[in-house]
């Protein structure tokens, strides 16, 4: 496993499934770790899942926020390098899904699935 101690990582979707397992993964590799999710508490339960494996409180920064919105994109980049100097990972695991046929979504999840950002 690589060495990872005192690198910055930004990790998207953290706060369940592959997010917050590759913050946790990342943690116990010694990562500084810039977390976000739509979900507060579950991003939190994140953070303390990481604190165990190994990164300090004061090494993780959290922001709650839908990385679909400018403004969060920006701001976690802000505060990341504000926090930490700069990032030298970037792990974009947020996404969403819709799982029903064509015939069943509305145009207007049809047009949220399909957004270029």
């Amino acid at each position: 496993m690589p060495d990872l101690r005192g690198r910055v990582a930004i990790i998207t979707g953290a706060s369940s499934g592959i997010g917050k397992g590759t913050a946790v993964e990342f943690a116990g590799l010694g990562a500084h770790l810039a977390l976000t999710g739509r979900n507060q508490e579950n991003l939190q339960a994140t953070a303390k899942a990481c604190v165990e494996a190994g990164t300090p409180q004061d090494k993780i920064l959290l922001l709650t926020g839908d990385i679909c919105d400018e403004d969060v994109r920006k701001n976690l980049v802000d505060q990341t390098v504000q926090k930490f100097g700069g990032i030298d990972v970037l792990i974009n695991n947020a996404g969403i899904g819709h799982f029903a046929g064509l015939e069943t979504t509305d145009i207007a999840e049809y047009d949220k699935l399909n957004h270029e950002y």
